[in-house]
């Protein structure tokens, strides 16, 4: 699936259309809107994390970083309009 462009999304939390992206199954990213965590789902549209998805996530520093830098680059971009 890796490659794939995704279909129309929005994030479950606060309904932003999410942008296409090029992801697999599984992959974590942030809400450009809410910054809340989203996970693409089989079909490469975005959902919520899973109780699974969350407890990998507090446990991964790797993943905690990734998601800060996410949000910080979305704060710093609406800082600058």
């Amino acid at each position: 699936m890796a490659g794939q462009v995704t279909p129309e999304s929005c994030c479950p939390w606060c309904g932003q259309h999410q942008p296409h992206a090029y992801p697999k199954a599984g992959d974590y990213t942030v809400c450009i809107k809410c910054g809340r965590v989203l996970v693409f789902a089989k079909n490469l549209t975005v959902r919520k994390p899973n109780a699974e998805e969350i407890r990998r996530l507090s446990t991964s520093t790797r993943l905690r970083r990734h998601v800060e830098r996410i949000r910080s680059a979305l704060q710093e971009m609406r800082n600058r309009n």
